[in-house]
């Protein structure tokens, strides 16, 4: 998901996410559209994830970008947290 071009996955048009995080520093608002994407995408597809928050991590060199998803699931006390 991360990699693929938005819109570009015939089984969901909400799916990927590459375009969005490719100018995230020149515009901060497409980390909330991502989030609402992923959304759209997780209910489409029946999963039972929820994303609350994509959070851009520090890093040592300006040439790389990290960022952390914190997903809530249905059903489950503790939020899960992927990095990349």
């Amino acid at each position: 998901m991360m990699r693929t071009p938005h819109g570009k996955w015939a089984g969901c048009k909400h799916f990927g996410l590459r375009d969005f995080f490719e100018d995230v520093r020149a515009h901060p608002e497409r980390i909330e559209q991502a989030k609402e994407e992923v959304n759209l995408t997780l209910e489409e597809l029946g999963v039972r994830y929820r994303l609350e928050s994509i959070v851009r991590e520090p890093q040592p060199s300006r040439d790389t970008d990290a960022f952390s998803m914190t997903f809530s699931i249905e059903g489950e006390p503790e939020p899960v947290v992927l990095r990349w």
